[in-house]
């Protein structure tokens, strides 16, 4: 994650500031993603669609490399442009916890832990439980990148996964090879 122009004094948003709710204009990055990030971290955001009305930018890479007119713009301005790597929601999230300074555990960045490390503590529990009892194991609903994790975890362990069911519900199964 890299500021492409030096950080503003403190954004309105921003803890420790004005109760004014960050504004953010998102360049070329997932509306809805950037709306699952922000109401998975209770803070206060709202989304700009004017940059004029904006107190930071958040962008793509790809889009920052080209430099739009949009961007030029903003940068002109002397509004903080954040460039994620991916148009991903952990990224997002990633870059809101450092705008808003939330710790990666606490529960304000919403939870007791990062997501990835609390799945693969679920993961090995289940494969636990399935070399223990035989019996296979259905774990939580998980995004495409933990679930590869999770089948990677199994196979380790010479057990056999499926994920099963429809995105956003979609899950892994462990079990023993019969």
């Amino acid at each position: 994650v890299r500021v492409a122009a030096p950080p503003a004094p403190r954004a309105p948003g921003v803890p420790g500031s004005s109760t004014k709710p960050l504004r953010i204009y998102p360049f070329g990055v997932s509306r809805n993603r950037l709306e699952q990030a922000i109401g998975g971290l209770n803070v206060d955001v709202t989304l700009s669609k004017d940059i004029a009305d904006a107190d930071i930018v958040l962008t793509l890479k790809n889009y920052y490399r080209k430099k739009p007119p949009a961007l030029r713009q903003a940068e002109a301005e002397g509004l903080p442009v954040y460039v994620l790597k991916s148009n991903t929601a952990s990224q997002m999230q990633g870059i809101l916890s450092n705008i808003f300074e939330l710790a990666p555990g606490s529960a304000a960045a919403g939870g007791d832990e990062d997501p990835v490390t609390n799945a693969i503590e679920e993961t090995e529990a289940a494969i636990t439980e399935a070399l223990e009892t035989g019996h296979p194991v259905e774990l939580p609903p998980a995004n495409a990148y933990i679930r590869r994790l999770q089948h990677q975890m199994a196979e380790r362990y010479n057990l056999g996964s499926q994920s099963r069911g429809r995105e956003p519900n979609r899950r892994v199964r462990i079990f023993r090879h019969e």
